[in-house]
C-alpha cells in the first residue's frame, strides 16, 4: 500500500533571537568511531578527551547512546544561538507551531526589536533543503520571551507526504521562501518522517483493522477488480490534506461478507473452467485460506459441489462447469485393458506402497519421471509429491505445476528437494492448463502414463515429516488409471519427449 498526502503550508516570517540544537554532519568523527586512528599518541589522546567532553564517550571511553547514533549517522547535535530570520507555521492543522527554515542575520545597532507573541513547540522543527543547505532537524532550547521584528510577508509552499506501507514515510517540499533577489528556492530532497503510521492510519481510515492491517469493507460496495485483487484505491481528506490511497489491502467487514466474497470467487473460477468434485473441494480450501479471509477461516465451511450448486443459477456457465465434470476427462470414457489402482477412503498406505502397487519397472538411465498437477502450491502438497517421486528409482524427476506466486505458496521443493525440478505449466501449455493429473515415466522405448483422479490432497499424514515409508490415510478415494499416450495432452507429451531426447 502507498499513501500520498498533499497540502499547502502557510509560513510566516520574523527576525528573532534563538537558541537551538541542530545536527551537523561530522564525517571525521564518524570515521574515527568506525575504526580510524591517529599514529600520534598525543593527537589520539586529545581526540578521546574531546569525544568524552561532548558525551560521545563515557568516563571509561566507551560509546554512549549519543556515540552510537553519531557512529551510525555521522550527525552530531550542536548548540547554536544568535539572531535569525525564521519561517514558521502558526497553528497549522498538522504541524502546529514549527520553524521550517532559518538564516542568520547581523544584529543592528539601531534595532526596533519588540516583544513578539510567539510560541513554538520544543521539537519537530525543520531545516528545509535548499541549494546552499542540507536538511537537519532542530531542537529549540528554552527561551521565555522572543524579541524581534515580525514580517508582513507570508510564503506558501507545497508539501507531499509519501508513505511506504506502514513502515516508513518522508516529506518533500516545493516552492520558495521570500521574493526577488533574496528568494530561497527549495529542493525536493526527501526528509524522513518519524510519525507512527500504524497509529495514524486509524484516523485516516476509521474502518482500518489494525490487527490484520487491512481495511474492512462491505462486499456489495466493491467493484469486480477489487473483489479479485483484494485491493482498492480511494481518496479522502484529513487535516487539510488531500489523501490518495493506492492498493489498500481489503478484508470482509463481517462473516456474512466473507461468505459472499468467497462464493463470488468460486463462481468466477467456475465460469472459466470445469471442476470435478475433488478439484472443486481443493479450490474451496484454497479460497478459504486466502489472507484476506484469515480472520474468518475457522467459520468458513468447506462447501461440497452439491451444496454450492443449489446457489448457482441453472442457466449459467458456472452451473454447467460444476455439474458436467465428465467433460473434463475423456479418459474416463475409454475402455482400457490394464486394471486401474483404486485406493479407498481410510486406507493406510505409504508412497512407496503406492509405487509398488503401480508396478513401475522402467529404470533406464535415460528415463524421465514427470508429475503434472496444476495445484502443487501449499507446503503439504509439495511434501506429498516429493515423497511420491522419491519412491520412484529414477534420477530425472520433474514436477509441472503453476509456480506463479500465490497466497500460501511454498518453496519446499526448491529449498529442501533440489534434485526434483519444478517447471511452470505456463511454459509447457500455451493455452489451457488441463485439470487432469498425471504420473508419467518414459524413455526412448516406452512411456507409462497414469491418470490420477484426485490431487495430492487425497492423502493425509499425522505430521509434516513425510518420507517414502510414512504411512498416510486416504481421505478421498483415488484411482490411478493407466492410459495410452494418444490420450495424453499433446503439449505435455511433447515436453516429456523433449526431456527424454535431451537426456536431462
Amino acid at each position: 500500500m502507498k499513501v500520498i498526502l498533499d497540502k499547502h503550508i502557510e509560513l510566516q516570517s520574523a527576525i528573532v533571537y534563538l537558541r537551538f540544537e541542530k545536527g551537523i554532519k561530522r564525517k571525521d568523527i564518524q570515521e574515527y568511531l568506525n575504526g580510524k586512528r591517529f599514529d600520534n599518541h598525543l593527537i589520539e589522546n586529545r581526540v578521546k578527551e574531546y569525544l568524552k567532553n561532548i558525551k560521545v564517550y563515557d568516563e571509561k571511553y566507551q560509546l554512549t547512546a549519543l556515540g552510537n547514533a553519531v557512529k551510525e549517522s555521522g550527525m552530531l547535535p550542536t548548540v547554536e544561538e544568535g539572531k535569525y530570520q525564521i519561517w514558521f507555521t502558526n497553528g497549522d492543522s498538522y504541524f502546529g507551531n514549527k520553524i521550517f527554515y532559518f538564516k542568520r542575520v547581523q544584529p543592528s545597532k539601531e534595532s526596533n526589536d519588540e516583544r513578539l507573541n510567539l510560541q513554538f513547540d520544543s521539537e519537530g522543527h525543520f531545516y528545509l533543503p535548499t541549494e546552499n543547505n542540507t536538511f537537519s532537524r532542530l531542537k529549540l532550547l528554552p527561551i521565555n520571551d522572543y524579541f524581534g521584528q515580525h514580517k508582513n510577508h507570508k510564503d506558501v509552499i507545497a508539501l507531499r507526504w509519501n508513505w511506504d506501507n506502514l513502515k516508513k514515510s518522508n516529506f518533500t517540499f516545493e516552492g520558495q521562501l521570500g521574493k526577488g533577489e533574496d528568494s530561497i528556492k527549495l529542493k525536493t530532497n526527501p526528509i524522513t518522517c518519524n510519525e507512527d503510521l500504524k497509529l495514524l492510519i486509524e484516523k485516516l481510515l476509521p474502518k482500518w483493522d489494525k490487527e490484520n492491517e487491512r481495511l474492512k469493507v462491505s462486499f456489495d460496495e466493491l467493484n469486480d477488480q477489487s473483489k479479485l485483487s483484494f485491493e482498492c484505491n480511494l481518496q479522502t481528506k484529513w487535516n487539510e490534506f488531500q489523501v490518495h490511497f493506492q492498493e489498500v489491502p481489503l478484508m470482509p467487514y463481517n462473516l456474512e461478507d466473507a461468505k459472499k466474497w468467497r462464493n463470488w470467487l468460486l463462481t468466477k473460477s467456475l465460469q472459466k473452467e470445469y471442476l470435478n468434485p475433488a478439484d472443486f473441494e481443493s479450490l474451496v480450501i484454497e479460497t478459504n485460506e486466502k489472507e484476506a479471509f484469515k480472520p474468518y477461516s475457522n467459520s468458513l465451511d468447506t462447501l461440497k459441489p452439491e451444496t454450492f450448486s443449489s446457489s448457482v443459477k441453472k442457466d449459467t456457465l458456472a452451473f454447467w462447469h460444476l455439474n458436467a465434470p465428465l467433460d473434463l476427462n475423456p479418459n474416463a470414457r475409454t475402455k482400457l485393458s490394464a486394471k486401474p489402482l483404486e485406493l479407498k477412503k481410510d486406507d493406510k498406505i505409504s508412497f512407496k506402497g503406492i509405487v509398488n502397487k503401480l508396478g513401475f519397472d522402467n529404470k533406464d538411465e535415460n528415463s524421465v519421471c514427470v508429475y503434472y498437477d496444476r495445484y502443487v502450491i501449499r507446503e503439504h502438497q509439495q511434501r506429498a509429491v516429493a515423497a511420491l517421486l522419491q519412491s520412484i528409482e529414477i534420477k530425472n524427476k520433474i514436477v509441472v505445476t503453476d509456480t506463479s506466486p500465490k497466497e500460501n505458496s511454498s518453496d519446499f521443493i526448491q529449498k529442501q528437494k533440489p534434485e526434483i525440478k519444478l517447471k511452470d505449466c505456463k511454459t509447457v501449455f500455451k493455452y489451457l492448463f488441463p485439470h487432469d493429473r498425471y504420473l508419467i515415466i518414459g524413455n526412448k522405448d516406452e512411456i507409462q502414463i497414469w491418470n490420477i483422479s484426485n490431487s495430492s490432497d487425497y492423502i493425509t499424514f499425522s505430521d509434516g515429516n513425510i518420507d517414502v515409508d510414512t504411512l498416510g490415510t486416504i481421505r478421498q478415494s483415488v484411482v490411478f488409471t493407466p492410459v495410452s499416450k494418444e490420450l495424453l495432452d499433446k503439449e505435455l507429451l511433447n515436453f516429456l519427449e523433449n526431456e527424454m531426447k535431451n537426456g536431462k
